[in-house]
């Protein structure tokens, strides 16, 4: 939530993909059926409780859901393809292996909405023409700070005329 409120990337699906790859999980779960417990206020937890449904439920519930609204920042970005190849290589693998069906089905649900925003941003980036700017001012978290002209853009206005630099500035 901190990331998503700031509008900045952090690179948060590996932690919580290396969640799904937990060993207990591709076993079915046992010991008794208990409540799901909260996992906001757990640091630690015994054998015994990891094993257990309930806390397993928990875990994959609050991993996918944390995972989706992720990804849900990044949804409109152009580069929401590349963010979301990983993840959903991850997810296709966790969905193959686990034996709960539970499981199974939230991980092919996320893995549904992730390939159909794929295909989607795919689309649209295909259909849009490639506008590059080269601003003369960046914000930082320090406050403005004044940008040289990308040396990049200007060879790329060299060899392909087609693409449009603006604000680039010769030097």
């Amino acid at each position: 939530r901190l990331v998503s409120a700031q509008g900045t990337y952090a690179p948060l699906a590996a932690p919580l993909l290396d969640m799904l790859h937990w060993a207990a999980l591709n076993k079915s779960p046992k010991g008794a059926q208990g409540g799901a417990p909260d996992l906001s206020l757990t640091l630690r937890a015994g054998k015994a409780a990891l094993r257990a449904p309930g806390f397993q439920g928990e875990v994959v519930t609050q991993v996918i859901e944390l995972l989706a609204d992720h990804l849900a920042q990044w949804s409109c970005s152009p580069a929401f393809p590349e963010l979301g190849h990983l993840p959903a290589q991850h997810l296709r693998r966790f969905a193959k292996t686990t034996k709960v069906d539970r499981f199974r089905k939230l991980a092919k649900g996320l893995l549904d909405a992730i390939e159909r925003n794929t295909a989607f941003v795919g689309c649209s980036r295909a259909r849009d023409a490639l506008y590059l700017t080269n601003c003369r001012v960046r914000r930082t978290w320090r406050g403005p700070r004044d940008c040289d002209p990308s040396q990049f853009l200007l060879s790329i206005k060299e060899e392909v005329p087609d693409v449009v630099v603006q604000g680039a500035v010769q030097p």
